[in-house]
């Protein structure tokens, strides 16, 4: 399965199984200071996640709420 997601357009996902792969084809080289995080969870973005996830990466509980986030996320 393929998504095409827009530069520039904010983007997530949770694994529903075990043993799950996520694999990125880019337009551009990834840049790091080019990069913008939003809280999974902000109540704000309206998501209905199936359930709690049992990993989050550090970068990704550090997150801003969408209030408090950049805005400016294309490149």
């Amino acid at each position: 399965n393929a998504l095409w997601v827009p530069a520039g357009f904010a983007h997530g996902f949770l694994a529903m199984e075990g043993d799950s792969y996520l694999m990125y084809k880019c337009t551009s080289p990834w840049v790091a200071e080019a990069e913008r995080t939003i809280r999974y969870d902000d109540a704000k973005l309206g998501i209905a996640w199936p359930f709690e996830p049992i990993q989050v990466n550090q970068k990704d509980l550090e997150a801003p709420g969408f209030d408090d986030a950049e805005k400016n996320f294309s490149v």
